[in-house]
């Protein structure tokens, strides 16, 4: 996980989101969204789709219907 990025500015209970690349073999590569808490993660969002505007865009749908 050394490309962790932060995904959105928007925060779910007031934690920040990041998001990274994954490669999950026969599927292909993914984009996740987790927040993190001490040793866990909490994986709120996967998608196919790896263009970060596009990623992003659905995320931010996402956090909307959560929040």
């Amino acid at each position: 996980m050394s490309k962790v990025k932060l995904a959105t500015r928007k925060k779910i209970a007031g934690k920040s989101l990041y998001e990274f690349r994954l490669n999950v073999g026969k599927i292909g590569s993914v984009r996740i969204a987790f927040t993190e808490d001490q040793d866990n993660a909490i994986v709120y969002f996967i998608s196919s789709s790896l263009q970060k505007t596009t990623f992003t865009y659905e995320l931010d749908r996402v956090i909307l219907k959560i929040n």
